[in-house]
């Protein structure tokens, strides 16, 4: 972490710590408000699992998925950055100079927070849709009927302490959610949202999927290795109807990686195909002007504008 980031989170930090202790009441008041989220949340658990379950994955994704574009903006700009060679340092020092002076008014502070929100006009809205929904058709209620089903098969809350039944109850959970659930999150990633996002079967989305499916697994099985420890403890002490939120508490960072292993490829797909549309509407041809040969001696018949902007339009 560089020093300016440091500075940062300890500058958040003590202002929290600051208000804490100018308010007392402060802690009491957020406390209270966690306790009755998560009563609420209970609630609908009880009430609509699935529901509840799939809606909080869909969720989740959005954040993971918000990550990992944050994370392709941030590296295109350094590769950018490498690659611009300065060609006037006097004229750099004093744009930093004039930007350093400005005075920043409420309103262009607003434009620059919407603009960082919106990782600087480059948020694909489309494509966190399309792992919102991803989640909530499939890996959602995966989730809920599989560690049902494997609660089921190998119950953890029902094995005995003394020789260690829940403990490797919970192991053999964790692996067959590391091994068995991630496989077919990684093909509904890349194929589901590739058709959600508009892409072609044939020629985008199945040889996408034979080249990045077995790297994406492979990245998705070290992530999911690393977080391999807490995933354990939450299978071992948790209740069947929380595994699901908790795992996908941790899962931010399991679709930021895969999110970000999917569409390394089609962002540069997509931003190549919007050049070429942009360059062939650019060059269409016009028929404005156009001189045609026609009539008995050949006369010259010029078309009038608006017939040739009306056929020039299609």
């Amino acid at each position: 972490l560089s020093p300016s980031i440091l500075a940062r989170w300890a500058f958040c930090f003590g202002t929290m710590m600051a208000l804490v202790h100018a308010s007392p009441s402060l802690l009491k008041s957020l406390c209270a408000f966690g306790k009755t989220s998560m009563a609420w949340y209970l609630l609908q658990l009880d009430q609509a699992p699935l529901l509840t379950k799939s809606t909080t994955s869909a969720l989740l994704g959005i954040a993971g998925d918000y990550m990992a574009q944050w994370l392709e903006y941030k590296l295109r700009a350094r590769r950018q950055h490498q690659q611009q060679q300065p060609s006037n340092t006097a004229k750099r020092r004093k744009n930093n100079h004039v930007s350093a002076t400005a005075t920043t008014t409420p309103s262009r502070l607003v434009d620059r927070v919407k603009s960082k929100l919106r990782i600087n006009d480059t948020y694909d809205l489309n494509r966190s849709l399309a792992i919102a929904a991803e989640s909530l058709i499939i890996s959602g209620p995966l989730m809920h009927f599989g560690y049902d089903y494997f609660e089921r098969l190998l119950p953890i809350a029902g094995s005995t302490t003394k020789n260690g039944g829940g403990s490797i109850a919970a192991f053999s959970h964790v692996l067959a959610d590391s091994i068995l659930l991630d496989s077919i999150f990684v093909a509904t990633a890349i194929l589901f949202t590739g058709w959600f996002e508009g892409y072609h079967w044939r020629k985008d989305i199945l040889p996408q999927f034979r080249q990045d499916y077995w790297t994406t697994l492979k990245t998705s099985f070290a992530t999911s290795m690393g977080l391999l420890p807490i995933e354990f403890l939450c299978f071992r002490f948790l209740p069947v109807a929380l595994r699901t939120l908790s795992v996908n508490v941790l899962d931010i960072l399991w679709d930021f990686v895969v999110s970000f292993m999917t569409h390394r490829r089609r962002t540069p797909l997509r931003n190549r195909r919007q050049q070429q549309e942009e360059a062939t509407t650019t060059t269409r041809p016009k028929l404005q002007g156009v001189v045609k040969r026609g009539g008995a001696g050949g006369d010259p018949i010029r078309v009038p504008k608006t017939i040739s902007a009306v056929v020039g339009s299609f």
